[in-house]
């Protein structure tokens, strides 16, 4: 092991790149149903993730949130969110 760190960081060179690896957690085939159920009786169905908009789109399309129509105004991130007051969260939710 010795010759492999220093200070800390990993020494390497002569590397040679292999590939790509991605991985995907699909939706639940009951959860699209289950969220048109929840609009159609009136409660309002948000998306909070760790992931990137981009991500929560794709989850939203896949499970009937997100629509074509929808807008980047539909979306807000985790810091954002956080800097809001909290009449300005409550808003944001509502909209």
């Amino acid at each position: 092991m010795s010759g492999i760190f220093d200070n800390g960081n990993v020494i390497a060179d002569n590397l040679t790149f292999q590939g790509i690896v991605a991985i995907s957690d699909p939706i639940r085939t009951d959860v699209p149903e289950a969220v048109a159920e929840c609009m159609k009786a009136g409660i309002e169905v948000k998306i909070v993730t760790g992931d990137t908009s981009r991500t929560a789109k794709e989850i939203g399309r896949q499970i009937g949130l997100w629509k074509s129509s929808d807008t980047d105004r539909n979306i807000i991130t985790g810091p954002e969110f956080a800097a809001l007051s909290t009449r300005n969260w409550i808003s944001v939710l509502r909209s």
